[in-house]
């Protein structure tokens, strides 16, 4: 991004995405930029967010190629299924032995008398 005036053969948002120059500054100042320099008179900036979201989408992209290693698969392209999906999961685990053991031992050594 630049706060520098645009090109006539410039698109924003393809070239560079053109800014004010308060609002370049409000960005460094606030460490909304991975990286800014001066060059011949112009500034440039990489901003934050959009670096954060590749980087989220790569990890999301990591993570769905590894599907077969999880316990559950909810694919949300309908959302009350999705969300009745996970409603079983989360009422399922609840009730896994682990989690009810302890009190579940005491209740079954009193109903066989022990």
């Amino acid at each position: 991004m630049s706060p520098r005036p645009r090109s006539s053969f410039e698109v924003d948002g393809v070239h560079y995405h053109f800014i004010s120059r308060r609002q370049f500054d409000l960005m460094k100042a606030a460490g909304d930029l991975l990286e800014s320099a001066e060059a011949h008179g112009n500034c440039y900036g990489t901003p934050r967010e959009p670096v954060m979201i590749e980087k989220r989408l790569e990890n999301a992209r990591r993570e769905i190629a590894r599907w077969r290693q999880y316990d559950y698969v909810v694919v949300n392209d309908d959302l009350q299924q999705a969300y009745a999906r996970v409603s079983a999961i989360i009422a399922a685990e609840r009730v896994r032995c682990p989690r009810v053991a302890e009190g579940v031992e005491a209740f079954v050594a009193n109903l066989l008398g022990g």
